[in-house]
């Protein structure tokens, strides 16, 4: 079931309205679904989106490779048994051991613990090896169960940066992908099993950063995000400073009416007067304004005062075009180009009279017979005459183009009537003007003669409406704009508050929600951080109650319930630093070990700090029990682990890290001291070159670390 689908039943047994689950529902797909929820888009509720996440396979680790980083130089390899089982790396401080842990976190995360809980820049600059760092590299298979193919993930370097790397993934044998195509990524970030040192002291940082880690494997982060996204869309929404500037409009609209002649405004004023955030007086004012607005002798003055009227270019333009047509027909008067014209005309009026006297005498010459030779004559010579005719029928063409621009250009337009504006001297002129003489020549005249006129009547009623609009709207002009505004930002703030109740009431649900299914998930994970306390607190005067996730936003914090020899306490105030190691712990191991996460391998660095033997043997016995179920890699420079895990008789793999010179890091099996100095023993004898003196001493030693054994394996009995 996804966390949707969890969201939706706990909604709906809660009988929240439909609405507000829209809301809910909404609220993980981000901000723009949101706003559609608000403007009344419904969520299909009955269809929330199913978990397509899958499960992915167990992976465990197998190896892990690294050259140039940190405190390796040369490729080294350190090599882990595959399924669950404990292996322990051991080596002095500086021997490269913790580079290993530390380059597998870099390689699945990009980043350290180390390099965030450090604040100064050089930690995080020297992470290339000084003697070898050209081209950093690091690999590590994992085999995944159920697959033929391992896992192969690699990142180097070629550049100085630690960010400019170049990852690969390489799943089962298919090409290159990442983390996020192949299922790790979300996991990773979830349950990361990979616990430095650094990460230990998180149970003493800020209450929010402990609650933060862990609160990551309840899975509910998409449920934290919706919340935010809400909370987001809200403080969008409330307009606290709009509030306070539509009452600093209001008084100033208010003082500036007062005292007006006009009655539209003392019914806005009225309206203002009682407005409390509603919308009906919102509505009243609008009404007023277009009421005024769509006044009929309002909207007769603004026309007025825009009539449009051709430029003077445009006149002088068309005039002139039909001045020159003119002259260019009167020049071709009497020409040869006139007489062919005419004749065409004659001719094709005598093929006419020919399609109905056909064979008989030509009623001009009384000669010729109207057959088809002379048909054929009269064509031919229609076509000669066509040609010739061609330039005066342009000339007549001409007069009639600029005749309509001259018609088009002098058309009277629609003129409102005002009772407050005389037109009637305009329209008389535009009328006068529009009535183009009859005699061709003399139109370019009347053009442009006529033009002054109308244009002066048309700028004298124009200013006339402007001036009597101009006072009409002085009366409005000093509050209109702000009134306006007034208006506008009343609405956004009136519907804004109604979203803003309906995002609080699904921000209370989400709440709701969160608390449920946070208490219902974390409920396994404190049992089991209770019971890996008893078995880390040997010798300790805490008693661990309950560990609770608790708060939210800037409280959020873990609560740990504890008691020193039954008195209630502070378990940060009162823990000393190996307890809140074993705190740590306590806490780290169920989160990595649910059974939501595919790594069922575990790696620690470093756990062993500030822990008394007592606690150490606790923690070898809690180890015990993980590598029954994970396989578990433990790195410590501490041999106080290896040597009670030894005297426990509890199986594990003990692989030490050594480093020679120019950062030569290698990885070798190491036995319990008893065998190794018998082994050294047997290597003196089969070398002759050895002093075979030393052999006593070493066979001494052997026995002394014997009997060491056995007195501690006897008293731990005892203890049990």
């Amino acid at each position: 079931m996804s966390i949707r689908q969890e969201v939706l039943q706990e909604l709906s047994r809660g009988n929240v309205d439909k609405e507000i689950i829209h809301l809910v529902l909404a609220a993980f797909d981000g901000d723009e679904a949101i706003e559609r929820a608000l403007a009344g888009e419904v969520v299909e509720t009955s269809k929330a989106v199913p978990d397509d996440k899958g499960q992915v396979s167990p992976v465990y680790l197998q190896d892990i490779t690294v050259s140039g980083f940190r405190g390796i130089g040369p490729e080294s390899r350190l090599k882990i048994p595959l399924g669950p089982g404990l292996t322990v790396v051991v080596g002095r401080n500086g021997s490269g051991k913790s580079s290993f842990s530390e380059a597998l976190e870099v390689l699945l995360t990009e980043g350290s613990y180390r390099w965030i809980t450090k604040k100064t820049k050089v930690w995080k600059d020297g992470w290339k090896n000084l003697h070898k760092g050209d081209n950093p590299k690091i690999v590590a298979h994992f085999q995944v169960e159920g697959t033929n193919e391992q896992t192969v993930v690699q990142r180097r370097w070629q550049g100085s940066e630690l960010k400019e790397s170049e990852f690969f993934v390489q799943h089962n044998g298919q090409s290159y992908s990442n983390l996020d195509e192949i299922g790790w990524m979300e996991p990773l970030n979830i349950y990361r099993p990979i616990l430095s040192y650094n990460e230990l002291s998180l149970v003493e940082d800020t209450p929010s950063t402990l609650y933060d880690i862990l609160y990551k494997a309840l899975g509910l982060e998409e449920l934290s995000v919706a919340a935010k996204n809400l909370e987001k869309v809200r403080h969008g929404r409330q307009h606290n400073d709009e509030k306070r500037e539509i009452e600093k409009l209001k008084g100033k609209i208010v003082s500036t009416i007062d005292g007006l002649e006009d009655e539209e405004a003392k019914k806005v004023s009225v309206a203002l007067s009682n407005f409390r955030m509603d919308l009906e007086t919102i509505e009243t004012i609008e009404k007023i304004i277009d009421g005024r607005e769509l006044d009929s002798s309002y909207q007769d003055l603004r026309d007025l005062i825009n009539i449009s009227i051709p430029d003077e270019e445009q006149i002088t333009n068309v005039a002139n075009e039909m001045k020159d047509a003119c002259e260019g027909l009167a020049n071709l008067s009497g020409t040869e180009a006139e007489q062919a014209e005419q004749l065409v005309v004659l001719l094709k009026k005598a093929i006419e009279h020919y399609k109905t006297h056909y064979n008989q005498a030509c009623p001009v010459c009384g000669v010729r017979v109207l057959d088809d030779v002379w048909h054929t004559d009269v064509l031919e010579r229609i076509e000669d005459l066509e040609n010739t005719a061609q330039v005066y029928r342009k000339a007549k063409k001409n007069i009639g183009l600029a005749m309509k621009k001259a018609q088009q250009i002098v058309f009277v337009p629609k003129l409102p009537v005002s009772d407050m504006v005389d037109t009637n001297e305009l329209i008389s002129a535009w009328d006068q003007w529009s009535l183009l003489p009859d005699d061709k020549d003399n139109v370019s005249e009347h053009l442009l003669s006529q033009y002054s006129v109308v244009r002066d009547k048309v700028g004298m009623v124009s200013e006339q409406a402007t001036k009597i609009f101009s006072d009409w709207e002085n009366r409005w002009n000093d509050f209109s704009p702000e009134l306006r505004n007034f208006i506008s930002k009343a609405h956004k703030v009136i519907e804004g508050e109604k979203q803003v109740a309906k995002i609080r009431q699904a921000e209370e649900q989400v709440k709701i929600v969160r608390n449920n299914l946070r208490r219902i998930r974390w409920s396994p994970i404190n049992k089991k951080a209770l019971a890996l306390w008893e078995d880390l607190r040997l010798q300790s005067n805490i008693n661990l109650h309950s560990v609770k996730l608790d708060g939210s936003g800037t409280r959020r914090k873990v609560d740990l319930k504890v008691d020193v020899d039954g008195v209630d306490a502070d378990a940060l105030s009162v823990a000393s630093q190996g307890e809140l190691s074993c705190l740590a712990l306590s806490l780290f191991f169920p989160r990595v070990m649910l059974s939501a996460t595919p790594f069922h391998f575990i790696v620690i660095d470093d756990p062993v700090q500030a822990m008394d033997p007592a606690r150490v043997d606790g923690l070898a016995k809690v180890f015990a029990k993980i590598a029954e179920e994970r396989q578990l890699i433990v790195f410590t420079h501490d041999n106080r682990l290896p040597e009670s895990l030894r005297l426990l008789k509890i199986d594990y793999l003990c692989l030490e890290v050594a480093r020679d010179l120019k950062s030569n890091v290698s990885v070798d099996k190491i036995h319990d001291p008893v065998i190794r100095y018998f082994c050294d023993a047997r290597s003196v004898i089969n070398d002759r070159k050895q002093l075979r003196w030393a052999i006593p001493g070493l066979c001494r030693s052997g026995l002394e670390a014997a009997c060491v054994e056995a007195v501690w394996q006897k008293g731990l009995k005892a203890e049990k």
